[in-house]
């Protein structure tokens, strides 16, 4: 059985969770604050996906990386590493 709705733009499957549309498998990350806040349900608990959060950096050169674009990397794995405790809860 598929999908009744394929759509890339999270905020689109967001608003449509909102109206009751139906349920998604979603990371864990896009839906904890509507979880904790009671805009949606978890149903399922006793189902798992694999949620794999890719982070890309794009730069020129892989020799040279200035500083500063280093600090916005480095800070960026620490953000997401602090969180990743959280969304676990979710994906348990």
């Amino acid at each position: 059985m598929g999908s009744s709705i394929v759509c890339s733009d999270g905020n689109l499957v967001l608003t449509a969770l909102y109206e009751g549309v139906g349920v998604t498998a979603a990371p864990p990350f896009f839906v904890q604050r509507d979880i904790e806040e009671g805009r949606l349900v978890r149903v399922l608990p006793e189902w798992r996906t694999a949620h794999v959060l890719p982070i890309w950096t794009v730069r020129p050169h892989r020799e040279f990386v200035p500083a500063r674009v280093q600090a916005v990397i480095d800070m960026a794995e620490k953000v997401v590493r602090a969180a990743a405790p959280g969304w676990a809860l979710l994906t348990d």
